[in-house]
């Protein structure tokens, strides 16, 4: 039997074959400015999702890398190479603008979009300064179109099934929650050298880990305020600026008292060479609840639950089902991050991980490289006023 051909309508965990949709609506064109790794990465999801986005237009100021993702385009020769981002936004045709430039660049892509009437898809962090972020947000809420920010694991199968989890009261209410990620460092290049500069990426916690505290607070609560961070880091191993971290441990307090901590490493699996940096080792994310316990491990898509209250203290294991003909490429939840997209988009929906969700996501960032440099415990008011949650 041939194999049904679906399309994810991303709706929890539905998925809506092609055939019963009742019509088949136009397709959302995308411009990409930013053809690095990770624009190519998020070009190789969508291309997925081809019944519903298309990659009208791209620019980049690399000829090479140019070349490298037409390669990847089924519709190469249809797609508009432009000389600037000026001309791609003056495409009318585009109905949205994903950007995947170095941090400190989105900021003037992003205003510039919403200018130029387009919705944005913007990757994580939103911009290297709190500063920074909060200008795109004043354009954001001005403008009427949808932000959307490429906070990836909100939208993976496996961190779906723990807020699921969660909701459901199994192991009682987080009150401790922990992420352990020891990885290679960071690839060396020419296009690449900006992580080892703090001014351009917003610093090392803010560039590699806001993913992460996005989840700490989603799983606790979005409406919950970060109260104080400590943390402690260093430059021990990797011949770079003394001022890039090359590893660190990072404490957090909610003001309803639960706390989390980070691990982070860039000096672990150093001969792991023939697996992509991006999936070299595996993050492993866990919760202690009033009721129980669970591990995850997120390349493994393996989540573990023990329960308090059973006498044999029972273990579930449970391997997330990405569902039907899809594939995660580059990361965990980067297709379904642009069918949420779209939709929003369709729908006039506010995004799920919009400028907000991803202002927040770096709260614990900012202040953890603070205390680092510092040597104290770091109060978030420091950071942000509480108004502004």
């Amino acid at each position: 039997m041939e194999k049904e051909k679906v399309i994810f309508d991303f709706l929890g965990d539905e998925f809506i074959p092609l055939e019963k949709k009742r019509e088949k609506p136009r397709k959302i064109k995308y411009g990409v400015i930013g053809t690095g790794d990770c624009g190519k990465g998020h070009i190789e999801g969508v291309n997925q999702a081809a019944d519903d986005i298309e990659i009208a237009a791209i620019f980049d100021t690399d000829d090479q890398r140019i070349k490298e993702t037409l390669q990847i385009l089924p519709n190469s020769q249809e797609v508009k190479v432009c000389k600037s981002s000026t001309e791609l936004l003056a495409i009318k045709e585009l109905d949205a603008v994903l950007v995947a430039t170095p941090n400190h660049l989105h900021k003037q892509y992003v205003l510039d979009a919403f200018e130029a009437g387009k919705h944005v898809f913007c990757e994580k962090p939103l911009e290297a300064s709190i500063a920074a972020i909060d200008e795109i947000n004043r354009a954001w809420k001005q403008s009427g179109k949808i932000l959307q920010v490429g906070l990836t694991y909100r939208y993976a199968k496996i961190y779906r099934k723990i807020r699921e989890i969660l909701d459901s009261g199994a192991i009682g209410f987080p009150q401790m929650l922990w992420c352990k990620e020891h990885r290679p460092p960071f690839p060396i290049s020419r296009n690449r050298d900006w992580r080892y500069d703090n001014e351009k990426s917003g610093g090392v916690l803010v560039e590699k880990v806001c993913h992460h505290f996005d989840l700490f607070n989603w799983f606790v609560g979005d409406d919950v305020k970060l109260r104080k961070v400590s943390a402690f880091g260093g430059r021990n191993v990797l011949d770079q600026p003394d001022d890039i971290l090359d590893n660190a441990f990072i404490n957090i307090e909610y003001e309803n008292g639960v706390r989390a901590s980070l691990s982070l490493c860039f000096f672990s699996n150093l001969t792991f060479s023939d697996t992509p940096v991006a999936h070299a080792g595996d993050v492993e994310i866990g919760i202690l609840g009033s009721e129980g316990r669970l591990c995850s491990w997120v390349n493994t898509n393996l989540i573990e639950i023990y329960i308090n209250r059973t006498e044999e203290n029972d273990k579930i294991i449970i391997n997330p089902d990405p569902g039907p003909g899809l594939k995660d490429i580059f990361h965990k939840g980067f297709l379904h991050q642009h069918l949420d997209f779209i939709k929003c988009i369709r729908e006039g929906k506010q995004a799920f991980a919009d400028g907000i969700i991803a202002k927040r996501s770096t709260y614990a960032c900012f202040a953890g490289q603070k205390s680092i440099r510092e040597g104290r415990v770091v109060q978030c008011n420091e950071i942000i006023s509480d108004d502004e949650y």
